[in-house]
């Protein structure tokens, strides 16, 4: 008996530690969260912009809280359960705290890398402990091992220090983000690189503006940050990229994106105040000399979505533009994502399906005109490695003048179990010349992937097999590939 009572007093704290595993914001690499989360936002129970991840976790809680679950759908209730399982506690309700164990090991790592929690090299392995104070402080501290284009690396990804002000969460250290809309790419920053050291700021709650002039714009959130390309084996080292995004949402269901994103300085490149100056406020061409004078690299881009219900069914489109940067504020060039998701239920037991079709170019377009600009996205006469950290592109995955056909299904079960299936038509450095991360020619093949989720006790199991007729750098070959990925997320 008393063994017994000693158990059950160990799977209480156990059970009590497990959701707070105390981020301010979302996990970036949660696949099965985000369509939740979606699905409440489409569902009309969460409000805010909904289009670059992650998101603070008081965006989401000011929504839950106030939420009837007896006027849900099944599927949606669900979905709302899982959520409010992981979602940290209040502000100001004591100290929390988890820890995690990521284990993750391939044959071959991932060519397309779509949002969710994909190996970066042969293996990758951390351990994290994260700590929530009730003054709004979180310390996160990470320890792991990569196997990457670089060698073998000790890596502290995802460790930071943030602090709640106000309205505002200061944060340093080596954070993720995905600021796309889209599910298999994002044009401008997405996990497909390792996260930089980097000092950021960001809205906590996006509450509109209290001004009539301003309240029209409703919800709204804001991101800017710095980071520092450490060791990047770059033409200069230490270079600087800065980012900036503001979200709106004018209408419930509709949110709408601007973001900007500059690389500058670095080891041999000047970097005084006159740079800044030049780089942020571009007036008459002074981003743009066609000189080494020249401040650095920008892109710069915007986001929309748009979510809803039909009947129990929820669905929601979506598009990202990006251009190099051009004359006097105006952008001409694109690089372009589009996409549309749907979710619905399975039997009225509360399981759900999901279809996602995206299409993604990171080919230069003229807008609305059929004008292509080969090695322009991702490319400039003086960063000529080219958007990337440490051997991987920091946007697309695939890198510039690149294209993905991506059509993915997945089903979550009554036992929040989750399975993929997806297919991917990726047309690699299509024009077969300039700087290409990934392929050197240009190559056309098929990939289909298979993925489940297992929930258990203590973490999440996954398991994926990726099936591809072709890779990159084989011209005239068909060289038929097969991978198997198998991951194991522990949490206490």
């Amino acid at each position: 008996m008393r063994y017994s009572k000693i158990t059950a007093m160990l799977v209480c704290i156990w059970m009590s530690a497990y959701p707070a595993k105390a981020d301010p914001w979302t996990a970036v690499d949660d696949r099965v969260l985000r369509s939740d989360i979606e699905l409440l936002a489409d569902a009309g129970l969460l409000r805010g912009p909904l289009a670059s991840w992650p998101i603070n976790w008081k965006q989401v809680r000011g929504a839950l809280e106030t939420a009837d679950m007896g006027t849900m759908p099944r599927h949606v209730r669900d979905a709302f359960l899982r959520v409010q399982r992981v979602m940290p506690p209040r502000r100001g309700q004591g100290r929390s705290w988890g820890a995690e164990i990521d284990v993750a090991a391939t044959n071959r790592p991932t060519l397309v890398r779509s949002y969710g929690a994909q190996a970066r090299g042969d293996y990758d392995a951390q351990a994290r402990f994260i700590g929530r104070w009730g003054g709004g402080t979180t310390l996160s501290l990470s320890l792991g091992l990569q196997d990457e284009p670089f060698g073998r690396n000790v890596t502290f990804d995802n460790a930071y220090l943030s602090q709640e002000i106000g309205n505002w969460i200061g944060y340093v250290g080596t954070v993720e983000r995905w600021w796309s809309p889209g599910w298999n790419n994002a044009l401008i920053f997405s996990t497909s690189a390792r996260p930089q050291p980097q000092v950021g700021l960001k809205r906590n709650s996006p509450d509109p503006f209290k001004s009539k002039w301003l309240s029209w714009l409703g919800p709204w959130s804001i991101d800017m940050f710095l980071a520092l390309q450490d060791d990047s084996g770059g033409r200069f080292d230490d270079d600087l990229i800065g980012g900036l995004r503001v979200d709106v949402q004018p209408l419930p269901g509709l949110t709408f994106s601007v973001k900007r994103a500059i690389q500058l300085c670095g080891e041999g490149r000047p970097c005084g105040f006159s740079t800044w100056v030049d780089s942020i406020f571009p007036i008459n061409n002074a981003d743009n000399t066609g000189t080494l004078d020249e401040p650095g690299n920008q892109m710069a881009g915007f986001d929309l979505r748009y979510g809803g219900m039909v009947g129990n069914v929820a669905y929601s489109v979506y598009g990202e533009f990006i251009g190099e940067d051009e004359t006097n504020f105006f952008i001409s060039k694109f690089a372009s994502l589009w996409g549309l998701r749907l979710a619905g239920p399975w039997g009225d037991e509360g399981a759900r399906w999901e279809v996602i079709g995206e299409f993604s170019d990171t080919q230069a377009n003229r807008a609305f005109i059929k004008e292509n600009f080969r090695n322009v996205i991702y490319s400039n006469f003086i960063y000529r490695d080219g958007w990337v950290y440490r051997g991987r592109p920091l946007g697309s995955s695939l890198d510039n003048d690149s294209q993905l056909y991506s059509l993915t299904g997945n089903y979550t079960d009554t036992r929040n179990r989750n399975y993929r299936l997806a297919y991917h038509y990726v047309r690699l450095n299509t024009d077969g010349t300039g700087r290409q991360s990934v392929s050197v020619n240009a190559e056309s093949f098929n990939i289909v992937e298979a993925e489940a989720i297992w929930p258990t006790q203590l973490g999440d199991v996954r398991a994926e097999v990726r099936l591809q007729d072709d890779r990159p750098n084989s011209p005239g070959q068909s060289e038929f590939t097969g991978a198997f990925e198998l991951s194991y997320q522990i949490r206490f």
